[in-house]
């Protein structure tokens, strides 16, 4: 199912920063995630907690990417929502995003956002990431999940703070 990835540190080194001291260096994994942001630490996480040997690459100094800047994250119908009994549906919010943007969006991947949107924060959630469900306006549903304290760090920042722990956690090799 998943390919045996062989990766040269050379390889990396000269994609990376032209330098080839590196060379000596062989890196084996079986899977490789480029770029350690939100979605390639959530991806490292994820595959590292189902047994695989993941190697995460990043060309930044430091892990995060744009998502460090992020306030909240979207959700609808999550464990936050029903503890303050938000009547928002799915459904619901499928259509409001649909109409918002003119129908001209994919309509089947708005819907697997949606639909996945609380099973996203629940697995946050599980790792240690806690949050507030706030409304944006007061016209609109309390949707965004703004992300509290992480060891010190709030918003986006205590997000990659969590996610970076999770995977030194996991063993995955930044």
């Amino acid at each position: 199912m998943y390919a045996k990835l062989t990766l040269s540190a050379a390889f990396v080194a000269l994609a990376f920063s032209h330098n080839a001291l590196a060379a000596d260096h062989n890196l084996s994994a079986d899977i490789l995630v480029v770029g350690a942001g939100s979605a390639g630490l959530t991806a490292a996480v994820q595959a590292a907690e189902k047994g695989k040997k993941v190697i995460l690459l990043e060309k930044n100094l430091g892990v995060g990417g744009s998502s460090q800047f992020a306030e909240g994250l979207f959700a609808v119908g999550s464990e936050w929502n029903r503890l303050r009994s938000d009547p928002l549906t799915k459904e619901e919010a499928f259509k409001t995003l649909m109409e918002k943007h003119g129908y001209v969006i994919d309509a089947a991947k708005t819907k697997d956002y949606v639909e996945g949107s609380a099973e996203n924060i629940s697995w946050l959630a599980g790792h240690g990431i806690k949050f507030e469900v706030v409304r944006m306006t007061p016209w609109e549903a309390a949707i965004w999940h703004v992300i509290s304290d992480y060891k010190g760090t709030n918003h986006g920042a205590g997000l990659i703070k969590g996610l970076k722990d999770a995977a030194d956690k996991a063993g995955v090799e930044t």
